[in-house]
């Protein structure tokens, strides 16, 4: 700190060469002027006072909605000193309990509270295995190393539901060097009830005993002050008239943490700072920095400060929005106050009702003599003796008419305990009682999914306050944690301080903000199990056992290149596809020696044509060359049809400007023809004769025929 302690009456030199020095002081309030650490002391109490005030009914409403929710019930009688009943219903705490044992199973999955996610491609699998590191890290670190993080989110959510909004004050305790994150109750951290965020300030009541008093004025942390309890702070309180002793011995001596703005450097640019103040004296004793060197922006000769980014230490988890855009949000107490207390006025005037009906009494005329004392009172099968006879007692005694329970209150109690179950999703179905017999299971599924859009909601917004946190706790990492303690919990030698690179958004919680009942995420494991081909059959092995929440399944995934069996069914399946493949090879063979023996046939027939028509135009006779000529085109036809089968030759019969072959094993089976194609052309005498080959006479060369000859 020597570059900003030149003297203390020249306070704080804000600079790019001291903001270092500056962010990491324990405690800049002993480098302040002394008037201004007490024009500072006055003036955060003075906000806290209109903060507090300004949630003034909001705390009554409160107040009254826990009373309401732990039954509390006083004594009651009436103007003759008559008890009266004083039931409490419990039906806020009914939504409590029904809300936060949903809840909790959904963000605590076994040993997992968060998990990383893979943004963009991870064709090496490097970004997979760096999320896999971090989050192992993290869980261990929520679970294992934070004191009571798991039970202080369950009364979380148990406030939560009730009162509308709870906080978490996420910070680095550099005395133990561990992260935390305590539990702060709404009464406990004082906002103005109309801001919209934690700015422009926000205080926290602190309570110290006063050995943490002294060892923080010891260590440095704090200022050395007074801290005893004087006769004018005492009277001071009570004029202020406040819910409760600031000096209390066993919460402890009250301070204000108040997160807020002010110029420490007097530069006329206000630095986000936390204020520690003593409330009964108003002193400060405590001012750090609330924003990190990322956060500062300098002009362009970075000689003045133009933008501070303060930092937030408190998470705020919603239950629901309020309707008058309070910063405080809205619970089961509020929502349901009034109708709670209209249901126990209700009950209790039923009961009184039905007690005075049944206690009885009335009026007993003068004539009938009871006795000294006037008034008889029996025990079980016990008689008295009176002065009367006969129906003269029935005569002289007139029972007072009451009116017993009202039928009409009794349907108005049912409507008003409808209408509050409705608004906090509290149905038959929803408390795990049994459907009618008539309702089919997949109604009541559909009832139960619907009856959950409420809930669903609120956990949303859970999810959201889960995920700052935890985005957070990964800041703290990444700037406070050493290489050796993460290595010391993940045990990877891949693993540095590299993989805490970031801002932190793709850290999330594990739970899942649509799956909320086990119904669900059996189905949707269910679902996964059945997709094998051509996904990935060991990721979807691993996301079925998260799924059902079985501990330790990578203990029952085979070991790595190991591959399943072939499935008998899917081999019987393979076999008998061969022998239909076999099938139809056998029968195109036969198919294609049908064909063959037939073109073999159209050749020798084409060949003897060929022969006899040269004969005929030897002898000039026309008309038998003519019939050759129709036979010629025949064979012509049946060859073509042959090579459109096969796909050789041209299509067209014409074999000119072909290597010469011979014939296919199944050509060479033809009957007549054991030589093939160019051997029955030479014994034609004609293929290789000018003007006498196929396609050469006029009318045949180019033609395509369909025709054929007979078998």
């Amino acid at each position: 700190m020597d570059e900003i302690t030149a003297e203390a009456e020249n306070g704080i030199q804000i600079t790019p060469d001291t903001i270092n020095a500056i962010i990491q002081s324990s405690n800049l309030a002993d480098k302040m002027k002394p008037r201004d650490l007490e024009e500072l002391g006055r003036i955060v109490c003075d906000e806290y006072r209109i903060d507090e005030d300004s949630r003034k009914g909001w705390l009554n409403e409160m107040r009254e909605a826990t009373d309401l929710a732990r039954q509390i019930a006083e004594r009651k009688t009436d103007a003759s000193g008559v008890v009266l009943a004083n039931v409490k219903m419990p039906i806020i705490s009914s939504a409590i309990s029904q809300f936060s044992s949903r809840a909790l199973p959904n963000i605590v999955k076994g040993r997992n509270v968060v998990k990383a996610k893979i943004i963009g491609a991870d064709p090496g699998g490097v970004k997979a295995a760096r999320a896999s590191r971090v989050s192992s890290f993290m869980n261990h670190q929520i679970l294992d190393d934070m004191d009571d993080w798991e039970s202080e989110t369950d009364l979380l959510l148990t406030l939560l539901g009730l009162n509308g909004s709870m906080f978490r004050k996420v910070y680095r305790d550099f005395s133990s060097g561990k992260n935390c994150a305590d539990l702060v109750l709404p009464e406990d951290l004082v906002v103005h009830y109309y801001a919209k965020s934690f700015e422009p300030r926000a205080t926290h009541i602190l309570y110290l005993n006063r050995n943490e008093i002294q060892g923080k004025i010891r260590s440095g942390e704090f200022l050395k002050h007074e801290y005893s309890i004087s006769d004018e702070d005492v009277q001071r309180e009570e004029q202020e008239d406040k819910s409760r002793d600031p000096e209390d011995t066993v919460r402890g001596i009250c301070y204000l943490e108040q997160h807020r703005w002010w110029d420490l450097d007097g530069d006329g640019f206000d630095e986000p700072c936390i204020v520690t103040v003593h409330y009964s004296s108003s002193k400060v004793v405590r001012i750090v920095p609330r924003f990190d060197i990322e956060g500062v922006s300098f002009d362009e000769d970075s000689e003045k400060i133009t933008h501070i980014k303060p930092l937030c230490y408190f998470v705020k988890y919603p239950f629901m929005r309020s309707l008058e855009g309070s910063f405080y949000e809205v619970g089961f107490g509020i929502l349901m106050g009034p109708m709670c207390r209209a249901i126990n006025t209700n009950v209790n005037q039923l009961i009184d009702a039905a007690t005075k009906q049944n206690n009885g009494g009335g009026f007993i005329g003068k004539g009938l003599r009871l006795g000294k004392s006037g008034s008889v009172r029996f025990k079980s099968d016990e008689y008295h003796v009176v002065n009367s006879v006969g129906d003269d007692i029935r005569k002289n005694i007139v029972p007072f008419p009451w009116r017993g329970p009202s039928q009409t209150l009794f349907q108005l109690l049912g409507l008003m305990i409808d209408q509050t179950k409705e608004l906090a999703s509290m149905s038959d179905a929803m408390a795990g009682q049994n459907p009618p017999r008539d309702q089919p299971a997949t109604t009541t599924l559909a009832l139960i999914e619907q009856g959950l859009k409420v809930f669903g909601a609120v956990f949303k917004r859970v999810f959201l306050a889960l995920k700052k946190e935890f985005a957070m706790l990964y800041r703290l990492n990444r700037l406070y944690m050493s290489q050796g303690e993460y290595l010391n919990i993940v045990d990877d030698q891949e693993a540095s301080m590299d993989d805490w690179d970031g801002e932190g958004k793709d850290i999330v919680p594990i739970a899942d903000e649509s799956e909320l009942t086990d119904t669900q995420r059996a189905l949707k494991a269910q679902t996964l199990l059945q997709m094998r081909q051509p996904y990935n059959a060991i990721e979807i092995e691993k996301r079925f056992y998260e799924a059902l929440g079985i501990e330790d399944y990578q203990k029952l995934l085979p070991p790595e290149g190991w591959e399943p069996p072939p499935d008998p069914d899917i081999e019987i399946k393979k076999a008998e596809l061969g022998l239909k493949a076999k099938e139809l090879e056998i029968k195109e063979a036969e198919t294609l020696l049908i064909l063959a023996e037939r073109r073999n046939r159209a050749l020798g027939l084409w060949a003897k044509s060929v022969k006899d028509l040269a004969t005929a135009q030897a002898t000039a006779d026309e008309s038998q060359a003519d019939q050759i000529r129709l036979m010629i085109e025949a064979a012509q036809a049946e060859i073509d049809l042959y090579d459109r089968i096969t796909g050789r030759g041209n299509g067209k019969g014409d074999f000119r400007g072909r290597k010469p072959r011979g014939v296919s094993l199944l050509e060479d089976a033809g009957p007549g023809i054991a030589g093939g194609v160019p051997q029955a052309q030479e014994a034609a005498g004609a293929v290789t004769q000018p003007g006498v080959g196929f396609g050469s006479q006029p009318g045949i060369s180019g033609q395509d025929f369909s025709g054929g000859i007979p078998s």
